[in-house]
């Protein structure tokens, strides 16, 4: 009987690890997403929220060193997905540009 029941735990944890690898990854394309929206604000809603949470989180602590500490690990995934938003930004800016500057030489030669 104790045997069924470590197995029965074991498989649950490893059906929790895949499902929190799949929101980590459905985030991520969320922020893909969100990164090349036409306004510039919603890429970065899911860095604010994440670094409020954490914030949030690290106000409770006891003491500045145990804050700190929370603060700079927890704050990983705030700085991925600044990352995606300033490199689907910056792409979205160069293709925006290259298609105006298209357009501009299509007039000139009409």
């Amino acid at each position: 009987m104790a045997f069924f029941s470590v197995v029965f735990l074991a498989a649950f944890m490893w059906v929790g690890i895949g499902i929190m690898i799949l929101l980590f990854i459905g985030t991520f394309i969320l922020q893909i997403f969100l990164s090349k929206m036409k306004n510039p604000w919603a890429g970065l809603i899911l860095p604010g929220i994440t670094f409020g949470f954490i914030l949030l989180l690290c106000t409770m602590t006891p003491d500045f060193s145990t804050a700190w500490i929370g603060l700079s690990r927890g704050n990983i995934p705030t700085i991925i997905y600044l990352l995606i938003y300033f490199f689907f930004r910056k792409r979205k800016k160069k293709s925006d540009l290259v298609l105006q500057t298209k357009i501009e030489c299509d007039k000139k030669i009409e």
